[in-house]
């Protein structure tokens, strides 16, 4: 859906930019508006503050006794018992709640220095290793057995392992609930910031375009009158792969997979990865709906 958006983003405002008659000081301003509404605060500032809210919150509604069946700790999809009022105060008085913090703060500070990583390859690097990583100490917990639920960890409690049974249902909640998202959400927010970049590289094609009555033949010719500078590609610490194609140009990146695809995005046959830009627009072929196929 995000890639579709991004296309359609990507049609109109070419149509835009192909038909509206407009000065150079009035491209001017768009662009610096542009660059307004697009900036915007990092991956890390946006998800750290809600990571660590939302589990706090978990964790607060789980010591109250509520979201146990979110977890799979009580009656649901394994029909597990659910405990009494004496056996869940006991389990929340006897619980080390300050090393359930301690072990979800843990996670989640290896996620942010994650995302803190300006290479998106190495990012997703540590990313992956992050996520084999929780993998790997929720199976020696043993959280993913079908039978794991309240009273495991009460009997955990029982038997002296406290700190266990803490770390077990942390990495339970970090296995069981929507916290989990935004350990996917790294690379489709470099995508959109990458686009974001090429639509300022467009503005200023376009008002070169007004100046000298055609498109450059090389990016480098907008600085620094057009550009301060062009920004590399997210995905490959190189400028942007920019070709003059008949009256027009294409302009793209290479996107997530690192790899230049030659301009195909997934709505081409072959499919590719990039994220591009046309000049005149092109319209997507939209073949889930059928239209563009031969004979259609």
């Amino acid at each position: 859906m995000g890639m579709a958006i991004e296309s359609q983003v990507a049609l109109a405002m070419t149509r835009y930019i192909t038909a509206a008659p407009l000065d150079a000081a009035t491209w001017q301003r768009l662009q610096q508006q542009w660059r307004q509404v697009s900036s915007r605060r990092t991956l890390t500032e946006t998800m750290q503050p809600m990571l660590r809210l939302t589990l706090l919150d978990l964790v607060q509604a789980i010591h109250r006794g509520e979201d146990l069946e979110l977890l799979g700790l009580t009656e649901g999809e394994f029909s597990l018992p659910t405990p009494t009022a004496e056996e869940l105060a006991m389990l929340r008085s006897a619980l080390d709640w300050e090393e359930v913090l301690r072990t979800v703060n843990h996670w989640v500070d290896r996620y942010i220095e994650a995302v803190r990583i300006s290479d998106p390859l190495q990012r997703k690097k540590c990313l992956d290793q992050l996520e084999a990583d929780m993998l790997q100490a929720a199976k020696a917990a043993k959280v993913g057995e079908k039978d794991f639920c309240w009273q495991t960890l009460l009997d955990s409690v029982r038997a002296g392992q406290g700190q266990s049974a803490a770390r077990a249902l942390a990495l339970r909640l970090l296995g069981r609930s929507c916290v989990h998202i935004p350990w996917r959400l790294t690379f489709p927010y470099d995508r959109i910031e990458e686009f974001e970049r090429l639509v300022d590289v467009v503005f200023a094609l376009a008002r070169y375009r007004d100046q000298v009555g055609k498109y450059p033949e090389r990016l480098e010719q907008l600085v620094p009158q057009f550009l301060p500078r062009i920004e590399p590609d997210i995905f490959s610490g190189k400028p942007p792969i920019y070709r003059r194609s008949g009256t027009g140009y294409v302009l793209y990146s290479v996107g997530p997979n690192g790899q230049d695809d030659g301009g195909r995005t997934y709505e081409d046959n072959p499919r590719g990865d990039d994220i591009v830009i046309r000049m005149p627009p092109t319209p997507p072929p939209h073949r889930w709906l059928g239209v563009g196929r031969q004979g259609s």
